[in-house]
């Protein structure tokens, strides 16, 4: 409606001229948190409470998970009037599938009850599987370039990693061990097998993710080589390695306002002073991007620019020079680090946050699970019970769903896999999913998605059952919607002559006028 080609009329009837004024209502907004976690990591979550009152007002709000409620996962806040607060929380599921959790507030003289709860889905899968690959090998194994990433992402102890990472040297890379992965990482690498090098692109386009970093093995020539003529990063030009200034107390760090990405900016920007914020920098490459960061605009002679995103700087270093910047190419998305994961040019291996900074990394450019908290009227598809969703199962595309329609997917039974299991909507309303995706990844799907609320996967001979009955769901996700509707302020005669201009909207005094 924003730009439509027939301009809509639009009659607005205030229904509630005679009812008593609201005197104090508080609302949850959307839950903000990672659809995907793995076992045991730590997922942060915030929640906007929302005072709608001429006063300040103190809310309570709690967390359960599955319907338990958590007593260590309570928190109160004086929220001021009419404002808008966070609250957070962190939690750890150590159980794989689709868990649900739930977030409640309560406070005294609440109007309405209807938006004090507030829903997410987060699916728990297998660890991530990734392939660190050394640019730099030593007979001293602290020298080489993975050292330290391969202890962070494997650390000794008796908790389960958070990642399935193994190690090769660039030399001794094998297309298996690229298969395996979901995500490669290429420390200070120069060369690559000539296999690997012709299957990199391909893995990228297929949802792989990839993390660069540069060293001093790197120059303009392997960079090129590598990265531009495979047509991975060809809007990326090294210039020239960086030395930070040799003066006391002048240090290059990473500059807390350039960090614009949720994964970094929700984890790292709030301890300026400590973690990676701290982390000094004495070498890195500065890069000449051929695309301004902000423009979609292609070179003209970049051939795949309809599969690529805009490079994106995601932090920048305080001289003004880029550290970490992404993009995309086809359903797999690059990070490019311009300074080391090894202790060669920086203190990042040595700090605290180095662990939580390579996991968030690696997470983020994880090949996309599929999405289990989607906005009302998206479509809605989850993985075949038949067929268990790995970390890296990917989204169907339109081909894959034209041509599995219609109970094309066929089970291990031998009938059709829809009619195995029904989607059961916030209302109680129960219905057959259609069929998607490959016969590799099979999938469930529904358009029905307008009402928000908890959608419930369920085995087909619940159909008839009641909804109370205490079956845990075989996957779930979570429809939400825009919480602006929530805010119950009333119009003012300002606000009612901005929405009358141009005749943009009509208000009607009465329901006569609208026949």
């Amino acid at each position: 409606l924003k730009f439509p080609a027939v301009r809509p009329a639009v009659w607005v009837a205030d229904v509630g001229q005679h009812l008593v004024p609201i005197p104090f209502n508080a609302a949850l907004g959307q839950i903000n948190v990672r659809d995907v976690t793995v076992p045991g990591y730590p997922v942060r979550l915030t929640v906007p409470v929302r005072n709608e009152s001429d006063a300040p007002r103190q809310i309570a709000v709690r967390l359960s998970i599955d319907g338990q409620r958590m007593a260590e996962h309570q928190r109160e806040l004086a929220v001021p009037a009419r404002a808008v607060d966070q609250v957070s929380f962190e939690l750890r599921l150590r159980e794989a599938g689709t868990h649900l959790v739930t977030a409640e507030l309560s406070t005294a003289d609440d109007s309405i009850a209807t938006d004090n709860t507030a829903h997410a889905a987060i699916h728990v899968a297998p660890p991530v599987p990734v392939l660190l690959i050394n640019g730099t090998s030593s007979a001293d194994p602290l020298d080489t370039e993975t050292f330290f990433a391969a202890l962070a992402l494997s650390p000794p102890g008796t908790e389960p990693p958070w990642v399935d990472a193994i190690t090769r040297d660039a030399a001794d890379v094998t297309i298996a061990d690229m298969d395996r992965a979901d995500v490669i990482v290429l420390a200070d690498v120069t060369d690559l097998p000539a296999e690997s090098v012709t299957m990199l692109p391909e893995a990228i386009r297929a949802g792989k993710g990839l993390l660069i970093s540069c060293g001093g093995n790197t120059t303009r020539q392997t960079f090129g080589r590598l990265f531009r003529d495979t047509d991975l990063l060809p809007q990326v030009v090294p210039d020239a390695p960086q030395d930070a200034p040799d003066v006391p107390d002048q240090f290059v760090r990473i500059d807390p306002a350039t960090l614009q990405a949720g994964w970094l900016a929700d984890r790292f920007k709030s301890t300026p002073e400590a973690g990676l914020l701290s982390v000094s920098f004495h070498r890195w490459w500065k890069l000449q991007p051929r695309v301004a960061p902000t423009s979609p605009a292609a070179q003209p002679d970049d051939q795949n620019s309809a599969e690529r995103t805009p490079l994106v700087t995601l932090a920048t270093l305080t001289n003004g020079d880029p550290l970490l910047l992404q993009t995309g190419l086809g359903q797999g998305q690059i990070l490019l680090l311009t300074s080391t994961i090894s202790r060669d040019w920086n203190e990042l291996p040595l700090n605290g946050d180095f662990v939580p900074f390579l996991h968030e990394a690696i997470f983020s450019i994880a090949r996309p699970a599929l999405p289990r908290n989607i906005p009302a009227g998206s479509p809605l598809f989850l993985p075949s019970p038949a067929s268990p969703e790995r970390a890296g199962a990917a989204v169907a595309t339109a081909d894959d769903d034209r041509d599995q329609r219609n109970g094309g997917l066929v089970g291990q039974s031998g009938s059709s896999l829809v009619d195995s299991y029904r989607f059961r909507f916030p209302d109680d309303r129960v219905i057959v999913p259609e069929a998607a995706g490959t016969t590799e990844h099979p999938l469930l799907s529904t358009r029905g998605t307008f009402l928000p609320g908890v959608v419930k996967l369920q085995a087909a001979e619940l159909d008839a059952a009641a909804p109370a009955l205490p079956v845990p769901p075989l996957d779930l996700a979570v429809i939400n919607y825009d919480h602006r509707e929530d805010q119950m302020q009333e119009l003012t005669p300002a606000d009612y002559e901005t929405l009358s201009s141009d005749q943009r909207v009509r208000f009607v005094k009465s329901m006569d006028e609208l026949s």
